[in-house]
């Protein structure tokens, strides 16, 4: 790419029919809700595609990023949101495009060695009837967690969208998705769309399996952990159990990730949650939910990135080596 400021270098990764104020909005309304943003990507844009039956469990199972490396995952796709969405990250002194390029690296190294995946039967790993490793389907699919799902997410959280901050927001991750790979035509272009996709996505490809339960709980695990040896842990725990239920859905979040109802403390959350959405148009509890969200959600934000911040492999955006996928391949094939 050159120097940060080459900007010419930088647009050369940019799609000519790129709607530079609909970034421009997008980037006033991230910075105003940034925080609540990256929380619903945590409890719902990132664990939601756990249920995708069809090779993307069963993705994230090869390349060992189940349980050890699990933290890596979680702070890395953080790490690459906020370079994106930050004032200026798409733009000739930001590093969203850099970084969205390593990701694209990232996904090509993986789909290398999903080609070439080989159980200790000796049998392939990789089925055909899942297609392409981390596919054109696949990558709209996340594309659209980020937006629209995750404006839906946010206004189950109370958080008032307007129908133009949806549409920017598509935008912009219509404009990440160009860098990584994904055709224009092969994008959505209102939200309306791309929630008819998604549904279609999800009756396509979703469905239980042994990866995507074990990706669930070490989900519940990690975000218990941030609590450290402290009652905080299971607080976390119930939390993250309640989130989940609430903002992914039951049919998915039960049905096919098993995620365990959760205890008292889970139960308070949904009974705020629960009675939120069903008596938002009766009596305004939006501003109870928000405070706390922004209270719980900073929290658990801080306590990620001190995890983080405190591994001697802190290195964001790693290539996966040969020994990450073929590091868990016995327990990945057992869960296939």
């Amino acid at each position: 790419l050159g120097h940060p400021a080459d900007e010419q270098a930088k647009s050369l990764f940019l799609p000519d029919w790129i709607d530079q104020a609909a970034l421009d909005r997008a980037e006033v309304f991230m910075a105003r809700h940034g925080a609540r943003y990256a929380f619903v990507l945590l409890f719902l844009s990132l664990p939601i595609l756990y249920g995708w039956a069809a090779g993307g469990a069963q993705t994230l199972t090869m390349t060992g990023q189940l349980s050890d490396k699990f933290g890596r995952r979680v702070s890395e796709t953080l790490r690459f949101v906020v370079s994106v969405i930050r004032q200026g990250g798409l733009g000739p002194d930001g590093d969203g495009i850099g970084t969205t390029l390593k990701i694209r690296l990232m996904h090509a190294t993986i789909r290398y060695y999903a080609r070439r995946a080989v159980c200790p039967s000796g049998e392939d790993y990789w089925i055909k009837e899942w297609g392409e490793p981390l596919n054109q389907e696949q990558m709209v699919a996340t594309m659209l967690t980020f937006a629209p799902l995750a404006t839906d997410g946010l206004r189950k959280l109370g958080i008032r969208i307007t129908e133009q901050e949806d549409r920017d927001l598509l935008e912009m991750w219509r404009v990440v998705g160009w860098i990584l790979g994904i055709p224009i035509e092969c994008m959505p272009t209102t939200p309306e769309e791309g929630r008819l996709v998604w549904a279609r996505c999800v009756e396509r490809n979703f469905g239980a399996t042994g990866a995507g339960r074990l990706l669930t709980a070490s989900h519940i695990d990690f975000i218990a952990s941030l609590g450290g040896e402290t009652m905080f842990s299971t607080s976390f725990r119930d939390i993250d159990a309640a989130l989940l239920r609430y903002l992914i859905g039951s049919d998915i979040a039960a049905g096919m990730l098993d995620v365990p109802w959760p205890g008292w403390r889970g139960l308070w959350v949904l009974a705020l949650l629960w009675g939120f959405h069903f008596t938002e148009r009766l009596v305004d509890m939006s501003h109870l939910v928000r405070r706390w969200m922004d209270r719980h959600g900073n929290n658990l934000l801080i306590a990620l990135e001190q995890r983080w911040a405190k591994r001697e492999d802190a290195r964001p955006f790693g290539i996966p080596t040969k020994e990450d996928a073929e590091g868990g391949m016995a327990q990945a094939c057992a869960l296939r």
